[in-house]
C-alpha cells in the first residue's frame, strides 16, 4: 500500500510542477484517500500531495457574480462640491436615484471632456430626481483644484468623489492594479441602493452621458412598471413591452 501511494504522489506531484507558471510561487497541500481493492478486502490510505493555488484562484475569480441587482458594497469617502469637501457613503445613495461615473484621473485629457458633458445635461438627471457623482482614485483635495483650474471640470455643480485608498474602485470591480486607476465605468443605482446598470470598457474611449440619462429613465420606467420592459432604443415616452407567451415568436 505505502509503495502505491509514493508511487501516485509522484505522478501527481509532476504534473502540479508542470502546471505551475512563473506566476503561481505557492503551493497548497491537497489530501485524497486512495482505495485499494484485493482479495482480502479493501485498503485505505491518505495520499497528500502539494498542488499549485493559483489555478483555485483562477477558478474562484472566473465564477464572481455580475455586480448587476447586488447591493452597493459599504464604503466611506470624501468629495469636493459646491466649493465644499462633503462625506459621501454607500449611506449617500440611499432614497434617490444615483449614477457614478467612474475616470482614470484628473488632469488628464479625455476626463475634463467627460466631466464637462456630465454637467451639460446635468439639470436632465436632477429632473430624473438622480443624483451624479465622479469618481477618480486622486484625493477631494485634488479635485477642488481641478474644478478651480479647468474650464471643463469647473462647470460641475454635482459631487467630485476621491478614492485614494482604492476601495470604492475596487468594489465595483473597475480597479487597474498596475496603474493605481480606474478604469471608464458607469453604474445606475437605484434609490435601496442596488446595482441597476453597469457600463466599464477601456480609457481611450469617452462616453455620451446621454445614453447613460437614457438608461437611468429606463431603469426608473420598469422600477415604477413591474412587468414591462423597455426595447432596444427605448426613450422617455415610448412604447414598452408587456412579456407574454403570445409574444413569443411574434417579433
Amino acid at each position: 500500500m505505502v509503495r502505491i501511494c509514493n508511487y501516485l504522489r509522484t505522478k501527481f506531484e509532476r504534473g502540479a510542477t508542470e502546471l505551475k507558471t512563473p506566476r503561481m510561487h505557492s503551493y497548497k497541500p491537497v489530501s485524497f484517500i486512495v482505495f485499494i481493492y484485493h482479495n482480502k478486502g479493501i485498503m485505505s490510505d491518505i495520499l497528500s500531495i502539494r498542488w499549485p493555488v493559483q489555478p483555485f484562484n483562477n477558478l474562484k475569480k472566473a465564477s464572481q457574480m455580475s455586480l448587476i441587482n447586488t447591493q452597493v458594497q459599504p464604503f466611506k469617502t470624501q468629495a469636493f462640491h459646491n466649493g465644499k469637501f462633503i462625506d459621501v457613503s454607500n449611506e449617500s445613495l440611499k432614497g434617490k436615484w444615483s449614477v457614478l461615473i467612474f475616470m482614470p484621473a484628473a488632469f488628464t485629457f479625455n476626463c475634463p471632456t467627460e466631466v464637462e458633458d456630465a454637467a451639460d445635461n446635468y439639470a436632465e438627471f436632477q429632473k430624473a430626481g438622480a443624483e451624479v457623482y465622479i469618481v477618480t482614485t486622486d484625493t477631494h483635495f485634488s479635485h477642488k483644484v481641478w474644478h478651480e483650474t479647468s474650464p471643463a471640470v469647473g462647470k460641475a455643480k454635482f459631487p467630485l468623489v476621491g478614492d485614494p485608498t482604492h476601495a470604492l474602485t475596487k468594489a465595483f470591480d473597475v480597479f487597474i492594479p498596475e496603474e493605481g486607476l480606474a478604469l471608464r465605468g458607469t453604474f445606475v443605482i437605484d434609490p435601496e441602493g442596488m446595482i441597476k446598470t453597469a457600463e466599464v470598457h477601456s480609457n481611450e474611449i469617452a462616453r455620451d452621458v446621454k445614453e447613460t440619462l437614457r438608461k437611468l429613465k429606463a431603469a426608473q420606467y420598469t422600477a415604477a412598471h413591474p412587468g414591462q420592459v423597455c426595447p432596444a432604443k427605448w426613450n422617455e415616452g415610448a412604447k414598452t413591452i408587456a412579456p407574454s407567451i403570445d409574444l413569443v415568436g411574434k417579433i
